[in-house]
C-alpha cells in the first residue's frame, strides 16, 4: 500500500508541463525616511543614502503606514514548455531580458492538456 507522501509525489508528477515564468518586483509602499528614486528602482533618502529593493524583500520592511511590505515580487508565466531543460535553454539563451530572475516551475496538469502531452512523448 502506498503512503500519502507517495500519492502526493505521483500526482505532482504525473503529466508535468513546466511554466516558463519571469520575476517582477515593484515597489507598494515607502519605508520610513525614505522615498522612491525617479527610476523606480530602489528608495533613497535626502542623504543620499540607498535601500534597494532586494534589502527590502530580504528583510521584509514594511510602510509605517499600512504595515505592508513595501516591496512585492510577482512571478508572471511568459511560456510553456514541455521539459524543464527546454524552458532552461529558453531563459539562459535570453538572460539579459530578465534582470530580476526567471524560474522553471512544474505543474502537472489533466483533460485534454494531459492528452497532448502523452502524444507529445510518444
Amino acid at each position: 500500500m502506498t503512503t500519502f507522501q507517495e500519492r502526493a509525489y505521483q500526482e505532482a508528477t504525473k503529466n508535468p508541463v513546466f511554466l516558463l515564468q519571469r520575476r517582477r518586483v515593484m515597489p507598494t509602499g515607502e519605508p520610513e525616511g525614505y522615498y522612491l528614486e525617479s527610476d523606480g528602482e530602489n528608495f533613497t533618502t535626502d542623504n543620499g543614502d540607498v535601500l534597494t529593493f532586494k534589502t527590502c524583500l530580504e528583510q521584509h520592511i514594511t510602510d509605517p503606514n499600512t504595515g505592508w511590505n513595501v516591496v512585492r515580487e510577482e512571478w508572471l508565466t511568459e511560456r510553456v514548455a514541455m521539459t524543464r531543460e527546454e524552458g532552461g535553454e529558453y531563459f539562459k539563451a535570453q538572460e539579459y531580458n530578465y534582470p530580476e530572475g526567471w524560474r522553471v516551475f512544474s505543474v502537472p496538469c489533466s483533460d485534454e492538456m494531459a492528452k497532448a502531452i502523452e502524444v507529445y512523448e510518444k
